[in-house]
């Protein structure tokens, strides 16, 4: 041909080269790239024509004519592995179409439906066993308050119960007055004594009762968590 055009000029003369350069147009590249993974517009047109017969027919719905001539991709993936002629498209060849789209189709919406099931499943798992563990940490401190106060309760009665024996005891041993007066003051002072020695926290008694509530705690926590698990199971 006395005239080529400046694709065919650039193609020769990359290919005379023989070698790969950067400055080649990668846009270039990619259009011829995409051009020759399409089929042939003669095929494209022969396959609107059979689908339009099709219909006409209503061997296929307007909708499924309407998406097999607009799913790109299945036109695309058929062409790559069937590589058809103008020839060969018929009825056969539409219908093979038509079935390989709608497996498609299906498999694509049942990997979705899995995969939003699987995402519910763990979403629903992992919110349980949030609640569990609220609900039991929310039993475990009720139990850790009543052991407190029951563990208090008992140890303010001994004391009561001691400090009264031991007034009795003194009061029946002594005949004085000064003495009397004496034992009344000191009787007086120890009782302020346990009072404080139970109401505040910074001392032995308060420590210790807190110490056993929180493994009292733990243990309920754990074993109350462990219920709600197995009830989950």
């Amino acid at each position: 041909m006395p005239v080529i055009t400046s694709f065919d000029l650039s193609a020769i003369a990359w290919v005379k080269g023989g070698e790969v350069r950067a400055d080649i147009p990668e846009r270039q590249l990619l259009t011829n790239s995409y051009t020759a993974m399409q089929p042939a517009p003669e095929i494209i047109e022969k396959c609107r024509v059979i689908l339009g017969q099709l219909e006409n027919e209503g061997k296929i719905t307007k909708e499924e004519a309407v998406l097999l001539r607009a799913d790109r991709v299945t036109q695309r993936e058929l062409w790559i592995e069937y590589f058809p002629t103008v020839e060969s498209i018929d009825d056969k060849y539409i219908e093979k179409l038509q079935q390989r789209q709608k497996q498609k189709l299906i498999g694509n919406t049942e990997t979705e439906i899995r995969r939003i099931y699987r995402n519910k499943a763990e979403e629903d798992k992992k919110q349980k066993i949030t609640d569990a563990k609220e609900k039991a940490h929310t039993y475990a401190s009720d139990k850790k308050n009543q052991f407190i106060k029951t563990t208090r309760i008992l140890v303010v009665s001994a004391f009561v119960v001691i400090a009264g024996l031991c007034i009795i005891g003194l009061f029946r041993s002594l005949s004085s007055t000064p003495k009397s007066l004496f034992l009344i003051a000191f009787v007086i002072v120890s009782v302020l004594s346990i009072i404080d020695t139970l109401t505040s926290r910074g001392k032995f008694i308060g420590r210790w009762i807190d110490k056993k509530a929180n493994h009292y705690e733990t243990s309920v926590y754990e074993k109350k968590l462990h219920e709600y698990l197995q009830i989950l199971k």
